[in-house]
């Protein structure tokens, strides 16, 4: 598979293009939400549900859960968590806030680094599950303890594979200093306020999303690549090489088309190659994907019409998950097959082509006798279309429009979104069960 990253600073844009075609978009804008951290003010403490409502600043207060608090303040079994109201609370953005509901927190706060996470208020250390290697596992497992404080717990990330242990020893030294920071921050500001968010858009994209198997990272400016050289030569000397500067006549965001791909993403409906489509609708509670056989002929019968259409269907509805970063829950309306293989066929494509999204998203449901399926795909952040758009104020939420944060992305196209009147009308992946520490 021919993978590249193009990243635009100018545009707070970046995208990740899997052969030739955008399979996710990271967007920077003014509130990043998620991994944010912040000394927050606990205005309510409700006992019956275990759980209390934060400032955090925004517009809705955020809620977190007494699990979610840092030991010393979750209480006894059965009990209040050990907090009042008016407290200030360090607490980390779970969740973006999705229509009604406020930002779900945490107090297990976790800070990223290129090979390891940092979590202050633990003691495990947890190894992602995509390292697979046992003997690669064991190593790092012994020098994460051997790194590691007592009280402080860490994650070891993919990206840590083949790492020396003075690499980590690097990445463990500047998270406990930026930790050391933030606690320091915590001391001096008045709540609400935000004590720490997660590095630039260069920065994250190198560090989240360069793979091994990525051939080329473009870059726009000269600025971008010397700082992209400089992180590479510490984080990946290998990938160096693979940096590109942009040097053509139209801006790097003409040349990928990458405002024709989010405008195609913001869209209800996808075509399929053999004449049928996909629609998207997201609501509130869940996503709704219905799969339409439009006007085949290619197949001999009408169970492989079907079939075919449902193959394409799964594969193009894996990649818009991803790309639209749709979170929760997804029913998907397939159309009915008669044959119970065909139905199994449809079910072990739909989670090959899911493989590939790091959300994980689990199939959570066999075939209902409508043809519907449940998939599962952790939310973190907004929606692509959350992220770019808002209620349209004419028509009471029931349309959207664009935002403040695409209008301030400069396009060569107007942004064409179908109204609800046309006829065509987003550190856990990360962590498997905790390895006990050495007694």
């Amino acid at each position: 598979m021919k993978k590249e990253i193009v990243i635009s600073e100018n545009n707070d844009l970046a995208v990740v293009i899997e052969d030739n075609r955008a399979a996710e978009f990271i967007i920077r804008s003014g509130e990043q939400l998620v991994g944010d951290i912040i000394l927050g003010k606990v205005e309510s403490v409700v006992p019956a549900i275990e759980a209390a409502f934060v400032n955090i600043g925004h517009e809705k207060n955020g809620f977190i859960h007494v699990a979610d608090l840092p030991i010393p303040q979750r209480g006894k079994k059965n009990k209040a968590p050990q907090i009042k109201s008016g407290d200030k609370l360090i607490v980390q953005i779970a969740k973006a806030p999705t229509g009604t509901k406020g930002a779900r927190l945490t107090g297990r706060i976790s800070v990223p680094g290129r090979h390891l996470v940092f979590v202050p208020h633990d003691n495990r250390v947890c190894i992602s599950r995509r390292i697979t290697d046992s003997k690669e596992r064991e190593r790092l497992r012994r020098i994460a303890f051997t790194l590691k404080d007592p009280g402080h717990g860490l994650i070891v990330r993919t990206e840590a594979i083949g790492a020396s242990e003075d690499e980590l020893r690097r990445d463990i030294d500047e998270l406990i200093e930026r930790w050391a920071e933030i606690l320091h921050e915590a001391q001096v500001r008045h709540s609400p306020a935000l004590l720490y968010r997660d590095q630039d858009l260069l920065t994250r994209v190198l560090r989240d999303w360069l793979t091994a198997d990525t051939q080329k990272v473009i870059l726009e400016d000269q600025e971008a690549f010397d700082r992209s050289t400089e992180l590479l030569s510490d984080w990946m000397p290998d990938m160096v090489k693979n940096l590109h500067l942009y040097r053509g006549k139209d801006s790097v965001m003409q040349h990928y088309k990458i405002h024709q791909e989010l405008e195609t993403a913001l869209k209800p409906t996808i075509r399929l190659p053999s004449g049928g489509s996909i629609v998207i609708e997201p609501t509130e509670a869940l996503t709704v994907i219905d799969v339409n056989s439009g006007k085949l002929t290619q197949s001999k019968s009408l169970q492989d019409t079907v079939l075919r259409t449902n193959l394409e269907a799964a594969t193009e509805i894996a990649r818009q998950l991803r790309l639209r970063d749709i979170g929760g829950v997804i029913i998907v309306d397939f159309i009915s097959m008669d044959h119970a293989s065909d139905r199994k066929r449809v079910i072990a494509h739909l989670e090959d082509a899911l493989k590939p999204d790091k959300s994980r998203p689990q199939i959570t449901s066999q075939f209902s006798e409508h043809g519907l399926l449940e998939v599962a795909r952790r939310r973190q952040g907004q929606s692509l279309t959350e992220q770019l758009t808002k209620p349209c104020p004419s028509c009471h939420g029931y349309g959207r429009v664009r935002n403040e944060v695409y209008q301030a992305t400069p396009t060569d196209r107007t942004l064409d979104l179908e109204g609800p009147d046309e006829p065509e009308s987003i550190v856990e992946d990360l962590i498997e069960e905790p390895i006990a520490g050495p007694d």
